[in-house]
């Protein structure tokens, strides 16, 4: 396994080079894309706030369950350290297999995706790259590292961007934004509870108290209808045809690059009826997709 200050001078390095990179500059995405990418160690669960708190709520089971933790925790590094070794000696498609195995296992930990993503990436998977990715900017969306390396293989494969408002309220998980709310009205619930007068300023406080609580709520409502309008299936499949209707035999709308993403409206049989931008594409064999957001 690799040292703590060997992961520091790792991800500085990987951190350092993000600053000179712009999603609108190609050649320096270029550069960073001619880079291996290093797997990190992983440092327990992290993501959100939510999955902050989960992390501590795990330690604290950790140290009440010695023996069980004991192999838990040898389980996790066999794999972390198996991980490192594959990636290492260029074996990524080997790396990435494990892990998904551990993404699986610990859905919540945006560091396994991430380096999930890549392993995808390294070994010319850009669709299952992009997926990852996608998954740790759900769980950590003001990760600078995560959202450039996302953009990267979005401009690699030429994934159109999601609508700008879309993204703004990305910047804050859906938790987040329900905490946010439950904190508002919390405070809105103490001025009228620890404020009994009517003063002109205590008025005030309510007043700023409650239009607080309603733009959170307002925010929070947004946030989940963007939810609802962004991409949540990958193309994974090297050469696939979009199709006007469920059957083989269909007129073809046009084909598919890996890396390409949609939205999916409904199914049948094997089949996905997909949108882009809101607007309805056509279909797609259900098993050249991969389906990275519930």
């Amino acid at each position: 396994m690799l040292k703590r200050d060997d992961a520091v001078g790792m991800r500085g390095e990987l951190t350092h080079l993000e600053k000179r990179v712009t999603t609108d500059d190609t050649d320096a995405a270029d550069r960073l894309g001619s880079l291996p990418f290093r797997i990190r160690v992983i440092r327990g669960i992290r993501g959100s706030f939510p999955g902050d708190v989960a992390a501590i709520l795990l330690r604290i089971l950790v140290w009440s369950f010695g023996v069980w933790t004991a192999g838990l925790i040898g389980h996790g590094a066999d794999t972390w350290s198996d991980a490192q070794r594959l990636f290492a000696g260029g074996k990524y498609r080997e790396a990435a297999t494990l892990l998904d195995g551990q993404a699986r296992a610990t859905p919540r930990s945006a560091e396994v995706w991430f380096n999930l993503g890549q392993a995808c990436f390294q070994a010319g998977d850009p669709g299952r790259a992009l997926a990852a990715w996608e998954h740790a900017v759900e769980l950590s969306p003001r990760d600078r590292e995560y959202r450039a390396a996302l953009a990267l293989v979005r401009g690699r494969v030429q994934a159109p961007p999601e609508p700008v408002w879309v993204d703004a309220l990305g910047w804050l998980a859906t938790e987040e934004w329900a905490i946010a709310w439950l904190v508002s009205a919390a405070i809105l619930g103490a001025t009228f509870a620890t404020c009994r007068n009517v003063a002109g300023g205590v008025v005030l406080l309510r007043v700023a108290a409650a239009l607080g609580n309603a733009g959170t709520g307002a925010l929070w409502l947004a946030a989940l209808i963007a939810a609802h309008h962004r991409s949540d299936v990958v193309v994974i499949a090297r050469e696939v045809q979009l199709l006007q209707s469920p059957v083989p035999q269909a007129r073809v709308v046009r084909g598919l690059s890996e890396g390409t993403t949609f939205r999916v409206s409904r199914t049948f049989n094997d089949w996905c009826e997909v949108t882009q931008n809101g607007r309805t594409a056509g279909w797609v064999r259900r098993d050249a997709l991969l389906r990275f957001r519930d």
